[in-house]
Parts: structure tokens; sequence; C-alpha cells
């Protein structure tokens, strides 16, 4: 089975879960609405912290202030925080249905509750990498986007399993980030990326958003152009949303196969294989 193939039936599979519980939706979009309100609320003191540093390089000074760290901290915490949260909500949810155990939106949101301490702590850590990568990218400029580039792709691939596992083994964020890795390092981590398949899936979808505006164009109506801009928005938005919850489903499919070697019934176990491929023998004394 090839790569676009196989997304087309990892996407497939995880929009049949999807279907079955539109309530994960809800989980995705309040994200994204607190998402965006967090951001509003702190761009204010964001932009004036810009300007003040813009005047400190024109007199010669740094461009990275500890009140610009502080700020840029507190953002990543907050975002990271919510994120997180409803993350842990969407994948208790997926793992209730992918056992084949009923759920519904107060349950998802119910288990994000339990674990909130958990949660907190993991977006401290996460906030706290999303600034020393940021910090590296910015004093070291190309060298450091590179650098920074590849710890970033690795911690997602370490941290890819970190909340199915709070919440299926009530463990600690160290302890979980541990077991993630663990559990990945049985397979080929990089197969996430390359066999996941729902982003590209996505990607592919997103053009359609771009053809209302170029049939606008074409019609040379500022009115319509308006209109066409406004419906590809909210395509935008709204595949945003899904992919996103699909994601989460996948998430929850992942972890259930690397931790019991079981496939849930609805995805096909070819897939799970493919999206993660055993190692070889010289690949398994490797490192992730």
């Amino acid at each position: 089975m090839n790569k676009f193939t196989r997304s087309l039936a990892l996407a497939k599979a995880s929009w049949a879960v999807l279907l079955a519980e539109k309530e994960m939706l809800g989980y995705t979009a309040l994200s994204a609405v607190l998402t965006a309100i967090a951001i509003a609320a702190l761009a204010i003191p964001g932009i004036l912290l810009m300007l003040a540093q813009q005047g400190a390089e024109r007199a010669g000074g740094s461009s990275t202030s500890p009140m610009g760290i502080v700020l840029l901290f507190i953002f990543y915490l907050v975002i990271s925080f919510i994120t997180l949260f409803f993350n842990t909500a969407l994948i208790g949810a997926a793992l209730q249905r992918l056992r084949g155990e009923d759920t519904n939106f107060s349950q998802g949101m119910q288990v994000a509750i339990n674990n909130i301490g958990n949660i907190f702590v993991f977006a401290l850590i996460s906030a706290t990498v999303g600034v020393v990568l940021a910090v590296i990218e910015e004093k070291f400029q190309v060298v450091g986007q590179i650098v920074g580039g590849i710890l970033g792709g690795a911690w997602g691939i370490v941290t890819f399993l970190v909340i199915p596992v709070m919440v299926a083994e009530g463990t600690s964020p160290f302890a979980a980030i541990k077991r993630s890795a663990q559990l990945l390092r049985k397979t080929w981590g990089e197969q996430i990326i390359g066999s996941g398949g729902i982003g590209f899936v996505l990607f592919l979808l997103s053009f359609f958003g771009l053809l209302p505006i170029v049939l606008a164009a074409l019609a040379d109506s500022v009115a319509a152009l308006v209109a066409a801009v406004v419906i590809a928005v909210i395509y935008w938005a709204i595949l945003f949303l899904v992919g996103s919850a699909l994601s989460g489903i996948f998430r929850a499919a992942v972890y259930l196969y690397a931790q019991t070697g079981e496939t849930p019934s609805q995805f096909d176990a070819g897939l799970l294989r493919e999206a993660f491929r055993q190692k070889s023998g010289a690949q398994r004394s490797g490192n992730i």
C-alpha cells in the first residue's frame, strides 16, 4: 500500500470514529475559541514589548530581553495548557470509544479535569522547551532555525503518546514522556510523520478553499471576492477543527496498538503496522 492510499485509509478510519462521536468536535472548537481569546489578550503587552525591543536594537542593545522571555513563556504556557486540556478530553473520549465503551462530551471533559494537575505540569514543560527553542532560533539565526526545527521535531516524536499514557496509565508527565519514548522505541517513530497521513489528506483538501476566491477574482467583483474570502476562511476553520479531532483519534488508536499490540476494531491492523513499521535489527540499536 503506497503512502497516499494509506493516508486516505487512516483518515477514513479516524473519520468513522468521529462520525460516531460528533461531540468530539466540541473539544477542538472550544480549544480554538479559547486559544484565539488568549492570543488577543496577550497581543497588547506583546506588541508593546516588540516596540520596546525595536528601540533597544536601534540603540545597540540585545533583541532578547528577560521581560521578553518571561512574556514568551507565559504565552506558551497559556496556549499549551488550553491545547493540552482539550486534547486530553478528546483523547480520553477517543480511548473509550476505541475500546468499545460508550462516551459523551461531559465524560471527556471529566477526564481532562481529573488530569488537570498533570496537564499543567506538562504545559510548563512544553512551554519551557518552546522558549528554549525560540531563543536558540533567535540567537543563531539560520543555524538556530535548523537546530530548533530538528530538536522540535524530535520533541514532538518523543512526546507523541504522552497524553494517551497520562490518561490510560495515570502517570505523571515525566513518567509519561519516558513511557511514550519507550513505546515508540519499539517501532520506527519517524513513520508517524511519514505514514500517519491525515495531515497530508487535509493539506490536499485545503486547496478547495481557494476555489471560490479564484472564481470571485475571475468575476472581477469586490463583493463576490469578500464573500469568497469569508467562505474560504470558514471552510479552512472547519477543516482545522476536523483535522485536530482526527489527529487525536489516530493518536489514541496508535497508543492502544503500541501498548497492547491489538488493533481497535475501527482500524485495519495492516494500516497501523505500516504507520509503525517495526525496526530492523540495525535500527533497533539506534535512537529515535
